[in-house]
Order: C-alpha cells, then sequence, then structure tokens
C-alpha cells in the first residue's frame, strides 16, 4: 500500500512528499482493480493531495476511489518544476468520460460507487506532479435531463409566450423560495423573457447582508440584465450577467428584476441568487481573535477611503486578521492606496481548502504565503484557485497591484471548505 504524508515537506512548506523516485511508476495505467487508491486525509476525509511522477512519454498514473452517495469531485494538479502541463480525467465504473481538463477537472459523480482518475501528460513531458482534491457530498444535477424535484436545478417555471411574472415592484411580484445551505441562501430561478421589453419581477426578503447573482440564457449563454431595488423601488445596483456583491440589510424586502441585455433577446433564462451574511472582514484596529472570537463583536463590512491605507505593507502582528469559517463567503474591499503599496491579512485556516477570486482580475495579483513567510502559491484572480491549507496553522493572503502604476479599488472573494 502507497502511504502519502498528508502534512507538506517541512523543507518546502509546500508540497507533499512524493510516494516515489522518477522512473519506479507505482501506480496502474487502466481503469481496473490494478488501480491506486486515491489517499484522503485522515482529519478531512472529503479532502487529499499526493505527489507523484509522470516517469516517462505516454505514461498515465490511475488512481480509483468510493462514494457512498452521489457527490461532486474538483481536483487540481500542478508541476512544481513546470516539467509538463498535467491533462485530469475522470471515469466512472464502466469507463466513462464524465469530466477533463488540464490542470483542473470538475466531474458529478451520480451515484454511489466506484471511480478513476487519471493523470497523464497533455502533450509531451515528465516530472513530479502534486494532486490537490476535494470530493464533496451534496446533491448531483443532471444538466441533461434534470429532475423536476431538484431544488437546484428546476424546469422552466412557464411556457414561452406566458408571462407569470409581473412587469412592476409591488406586492405582485413573484416571491423567491430559497434553499439554506451552510449559513448562506440559494435560489434558481428558471423563467422565460417572453418578448420584447418583457420584464420579470421578483421579491424576497433577505436573510443575511450580500446578494451575489449570476445569470445568463440557457441557449447562447448570454447574460441578462439584473436590477435590485429596495422595498421603496430605489435602484441599488443595475447590470448585465451578475450582482458582485451588493450591500443589503437583513430582514427587509429587495426586488429583482429581470430583463433582456441585448434588444430583443427572448427565451429561457436562468438567475442562481445568493444571500449570504455578512461578507465581511475584521476591523483592523480592534481585531477579532481568529481561535476564540468574541461572539459579541461585529463583524465589519470594508468600506474604505482611497489613501486611507490601514492595511499593513508587512507581515506579523500588525497584518489585519481575517476569520474564514468553512462555506461561509468573506469578501475583502479595499483599495491600492498608491505605486507600491500592498495589504497584508493573516488568518488562522479552519479548513484544508479555501477558494480566492478577485473581482478586477486584470489588475489584481493575491499571494498566498505560510506562517514564515514562504510564498506557497500566487493564485489566479481570473479563474480563481484552491488552496491547500493545514488547519490551525498560520497563513497570510497578500494582495498587491499586477503592475505598480496601477491605484485603485479591488475586491476579492474567499471561501474555506
Amino acid at each position: 500500500m502507497i502511504v502519502i504524508d498528508p502534512d507538506p515537506d517541512p523543507d518546502t512548506g509546500k508540497f507533499p512528499d512524493a510516494d516515489s523516485d522518477l522512473g519506479e511508476d507505482p501506480h496502474g495505467s487502466t481503469l481496473d482493480s490494478g488501480a491506486s487508491q486515491l489517499p484522503f486525509l485522515d482529519f478531512w476525509p472529503e479532502a487529499g493531495q499526493l505527489s507523484s511522477f509522470i516517469d516517462e512519454f505516454g505514461d498515465v498514473d490511475v488512481f480509483q476511489f468510493r462514494t457512498d452517495q452521489p457527490s461532486w469531485l474538483q481536483m487540481e494538479v500542478f508541476t512544481p518544476d513546470g516539467g509538463f502541463e498535467p491533462l485530469i480525467q475522470v471515469y466512472s465504473a464502466t469507463g466513462e468520460l464524465l469530466g477533463e481538463g488540464p490542470m483542473l477537472v470538475d466531474a458529478m459523480l451520480d451515484e454511489a460507487g466506484t471511480y478513476y482518475v487519471s493523470i497523464q501528460a497533455f502533450e509531451s513531458g515528465t516530472g513530479q506532479y502534486v494532486a490537490r482534491y476535494f470530493v464533496s457530498p451534496h446533491m448531483v444535477i443532471d444538466p441533461i435531463d434534470p429532475d423536476p424535484n431538484d431544488p437546484f436545478n428546476p424546469p422552466v417555471d412557464a411556457e414561452l409566450g406566458n408571462d407569470i411574472h409581473v412587469d412592476q415592484i409591488g406586492e405582485d411580484a413573484t416571491p423567491i423560495e430559497f434553499i439554506d445551505l451552510f449559513r448562506e441562501q440559494i435560489a434558481v430561478i428558471v423563467s422565460n423573457v417572453d418578448q420584447a421589453g418583457d420584464v420579470d419581477v421578483f421579491q424576497f426578503v433577505a436573510d443575511g447582508n450580500m446578494v451575489f447573482a449570476e445569470s445568463f440564457f440557457m441557449e447562447t449563454d448570454a447574460g441578462v440584465w439584473l436590477t435590485l431595488s429596495d422595498s421603496t423601488g430605489t435602484e441599488i445596483f443595475s447590470g448585465p450577467h451578475s450582482l458582485p456583491g451588493v450591500e443589503v440589510a437583513a430582514g427587509e424586502t429587495y426586488y429583482l428584476a429581470v430583463a433582456e441585455f441585448d434588444t430583443g433577446q427572448t427565451g429561457e433564462y436562468r438567475v442562481d441568487l445568493f444571500v449570504a451574511p455578512d461578507a465581511v472582514i475584521v476591523d483592523p484596529v480592534d481585531p477579532i481573535d481568529p481561535v476564540d472570537p468574541d461572539p459579541i463583536e461585529p463583524w465589519e463590512l470594508v468600506d474604505l477611503v482611497f489613501g486611507e491605507d490601514p492595511h499593513a505593507d508587512e507581515l506579523g502582528e500588525i497584518a489585519t486578521a481575517l476569520r474564514i469559517e468553512p462555506g461561509i463567503p468573506l469578501s475583502i474591499r479595499s483599495f491600492i492606496d498608491g505605486a507600491g503599496d500592498r495589504d497584508v491579512f493573516r488568518f488562522i485556516a479552519t479548513s484544508p481548502f479555501f477558494f480566492a477570486t478577485a473581482v478586477d482580475d486584470a489588475t489584481i495579483q493575491v499571494t498566498l504565503l505560510d506562517a514564515d513567510g514562504a510564498e506557497m502559491t500566487i493564485l489566479d484572480p481570473a479563474t480563481g484557485e484552491i488552496g491547500m491549507l493545514e488547519p490551525g496553522a498560520e497563513y497570510y493572503l497578500v494582495v498587491a497591484a499586477n503592475s505598480n502604476e496601477y491605484t485603485g479599488e479591488y475586491s476579492v472573494e474567499i471561501l474555506g471548505f
């Protein structure tokens, strides 16, 4: 049996030890019982990591694992020495390809059973690779034939032309039904823009302080136009495609209007709506103890003034303390206040994975450091990145500009899971 050390190599602070030497090739290359068991962490059985080698041209390493319920798999594979670009493929027990991608793959595992993951070079090359992965036992949605009883992928609520949603804000607006997940409310709306100029208005009571939404037309993937208004009808946000984290008041009524983005666009659309508790950052003057937080201390949403620069440029206790809880989104909204400015944040990991992405990905670079200041990874803000952490250990996030000339506002979204 191959044993993978779940702790990062203390000499590098980055990766688990490789399970073999280059050329030994301990892993099978076929989808059968000879495939190596995919290792998972003792302290977090849904997560795991391993390190091995693509030993020669054409080498394929195949791993197997088993789930006891429908699940979702996400795996990231990278090469410390850049020897090759990894290709990841996920298969069912019968050999059906469920997902593939270079460096990152998502796959829906529709039922309990055995699954396989293969890792190989996308084109050519050999060398060490590191795989980090997470199997989440959540409801699996069939995007081709949605189950009408599946709240995460409902059928369209009416036929095209049967406009069941009012066009105006008011008590007749369609109430939105939410699903509670962790401390977050989630709703999926599938309806139609029935004709040019049609507007569908929905209403909801916020059970949180931040609203996020993504939208698209089902046939074209084009975005729809979203407008969020408060109970008096005052517009809070209006724009295409998404609501990028809009601050609201818990317990208040809000209206979401859905309309065409391009003139004359009609057809079926989908809106994914999220209402989250304070996506917050701790007050840097009076930080919450991340190990034993004071339940009376309020979390404060960052909304700073350009030029004040309340965040330190250096590591240590002077860095702004964050509190990241599994499954609860956290948003950092601040500024690059001058040329060469960087904002340093520190946090105690409470789960082995976190996901970070920057809203303005063209200008911002986010770097993860360990407690000693050693660089672990530079997150790709355009696509987001999964980082592997050791629960209970301290880490730093450093937000800086991609170019020394950039100054201005940024927003970084973080989720631990």
